[in-house]
């Protein structure tokens, strides 16, 4: 059997391919979260929002199953009682290019990450915005609002003085 063939040299390229993927389907995800962000940026309507997360789930899902595999490879490759950094850092150490080709999928993860918190931010933001304009249709004070004794203002439904005698 050629080196190309033993079991080692194919556990590798399936480590390799694997990395490939995920890679791919990284890449995917971070073109939904640019597109997710410039929806929300346009404030589009909850149907495209919708749209856009159900095709997030659908690249999440499919992630998650393609790192499954990954894990397997990597624990057939190195051991499973090796954890997966271990075996990342063993990757790394006896194969440079493979290793390059991890951390570049480590650093569109995070990327994609720090995407979605920043989406996170901006849907925030929105429901802040919506909470306000709502409170003020209803003639609520802003609960940011602080009485004389410093204590937080309640919500006051309409402009009506009671007056006993």
């Amino acid at each position: 059997m050629s080196a190309a063939g033993t079991p080692g040299a194919q556990r590798l390229r399936s480590v390799a391919a694997r990395v490939d993927a995920l890679s791919a389907v990284i890449q995917q995800l971070l073109a939904l979260l640019a597109r997710e962000r410039d929806a929300l940026h346009a404030r589009r309507g909850a149907a495209a929002l919708e749209q856009l997360a159900a095709e997030k789930d659908a690249a999440i899902e499919h992630a998650g199953a393609v790192y499954d595999l990954l894990r397997s490879d990597l624990a057939l490759l190195y051991g499973t009682g090796q954890s997966l950094a271990d075996s990342v850092q063993s990757l790394r150490a006896g194969h440079p290019a493979l290793g390059a080709q991890v951390e570049r999928l480590v650093e569109l993860t995070r990327a994609c990450k720090q995407a979605n918190q920043d989406n996170g931010v901006l849907v925030s933001a929105g429901l802040r915005n919506v909470r306000r304009a709502m409170d003020s249709l209803h003639g609520a004070r802003p609960a940011s609002t602080y009485g004389p004794a410093g204590q937080a203002g309640a919500p006051q439904h309409g402009n009506r003085l009671a007056v006993t005698a």
